[in-house]
């Protein structure tokens, strides 16, 4: 019997756009990173300076980069409005 095909979960980024959001943080001083306890499940931590916001939304190791994509456009739309 033929194995079935699952489907992976599609993340749709625009790349250009990406790089333009996380340009536009690196210049304002924006620090956006992954933070971990049991290195499975990670958080995204944000930093401007000595302020520090570490979201709540925890990701897996696979898509932890796509939710740094994501939080680079929103920080970046929400001063850009």
């Amino acid at each position: 019997m033929a194995k079935k095909k699952t489907k992976k979960e599609q993340f749709a980024i625009n790349w250009a756009d990406a790089e333009k959001h996380r340009l536009w943080c690196f210049r304002k001083g924006y620090r956006i990173y992954p933070v971990t306890k049991d290195n499975q499940n990670y958080k995204i931590a944000i930093e401007l300076g000595v302020k520090k916001a570490i979201l709540s939304t925890e990701w897996d190791k696979k898509y932890v980069h796509f939710a740094i994509c994501d939080a680079y456009k929103i920080v970046y739309e929400k001063h850009n409005q």
